[in-house]
C-alpha cells in the first residue's frame, strides 16, 4: 500500500488510486470521474491537497491568555509566519518586532499598535 501512496504522490497528474491487496496491485487514475469500475476486494483512495497561507493584520494581537508558546530569535513577521506554516498545530501568530507568539486555537483580536497578527488559513481540495 505504501508503494501506491508514493507512486500517486510522485505523479503530478495522479488524482486517485485503487489498491488490490490480494495481489498487491495499484491502479492510478488521472481523473476522479474515471474511477467507477467496481472491483471487489479493493481499496480506493483520493489524493487530497492542502494549501495553507497566512493572512496578516497590522496593529492587532491575540489575547495573552490564549497564547500557546513563544518562538524567540525570530527576525521578522515573515519568519514567524513560516514557523506557523510548518507547524501542524499553529492556527495564528503575532509578532512584536522581537518575539513570535504562537496560538493553537481560535484567537480573538485586540488592537495593539506596532504588533502584527497573522492567521493561518488552509484549504483542502481534491480537484
Amino acid at each position: 500500500m505504501a508503494k501506491c501512496y508514493a507512486l500517486c504522490n510522485d505523479q503530478i497528474d495522479c488524482r486517485a488510486f485503487r489498491y488490490l491487496p490480494k495481489n498487491r496491485f495499484c491502479f492510478v487514475y488521472d481523473s476522479i470521474q474515471n474511477t467507477e469500475d467496481n472491483i471487489s476486494e479493493s481499496l480506493f483512495y483520493v489524493k487530497r491537497c492542502v494549501l495553507c497561507y497566512m493572512f496578516s493584520t497590522k496593529n492587532a494581537k491575540g489575547c495573552d491568555d490564549e497564547m500557546e508558546s513563544v518562538w524567540e530569535e525570530i527576525s521578522s513577521l515573515e519568519k514567524c509566519e513560516d514557523n506557523c506554516i510548518k507547524s501542524d498545530d499553529c492556527r495564528a501568530v503575532h509578532y512584536d518586532g522581537n518575539i513570535c507568539f504562537k496560538f493553537t486555537d481560535e484567537v480573538r483580536l485586540y488592537t495593539k499598535i506596532d504588533i502584527d497578527f497573522s492567521r493561518k488559513i488552509c484549504d483542502q481540495y481534491t480537484d
